[in-house]
């Protein structure tokens, strides 16, 4: 006599390759959605570059007095709600030379490090790497 339907073992198989299918889905995803914050933080610190930019052809130098920048159009990702990314420059502008800055989004998980802008127009990425940090160039 022949049976009809699924045993158990073919069920707990087939539910296993589920959901390894579905975390392996569910990791891309989140992957991609760093990908894309970290592409949305980028293009706020070209803004904030541009802004920049547009100070210095209005003063003729990109800091506002010789110890302080002037305030950035864009301080953090998401514009509202909880930030992902803090948006400022790198160092303290007392220790620029003043025809000189660099923009950086900082995560608020450390985890995913930082996005670097400088004011020569050159993209890295970092994140931590141990004791280091590991840095690629967009």
């Amino acid at each position: 006599m022949a049976s009809r339907g699924f045993t158990l073992l073919e069920m707990m198989v087939a539910l296993a390759i589920a959901t390894i299918l579905t975390m392996l889905a569910a990791w891309r995803y989140q992957a991609e959605q760093e990908r894309a914050a970290q592409a949305a933080v980028a293009a706020l610190l070209h803004h904030n570059a541009v802004f920049m930019e547009q100070y210095y052809s209005q003063h003729g130098r990109y800091k506002e007095t010789a110890a302080s920048w002037p305030g950035l159009p864009h301080t953090q990702y998401p514009a509202q709600g909880t930030a992902r990314y803090r948006l400022a420059f790198a160092s303290a502008a007392r220790n620029t030379d003043n025809g000189y800055f660099v923009l950086r989004a900082t995560a608020e998980d450390e985890q995913l490090g930082y996005v670097e802008l400088t004011q020569t127009g050159i993209m890295k990425y970092c994140v931590p790497d141990g004791s280091k940090e590991r840095c690629r160039l967009a």
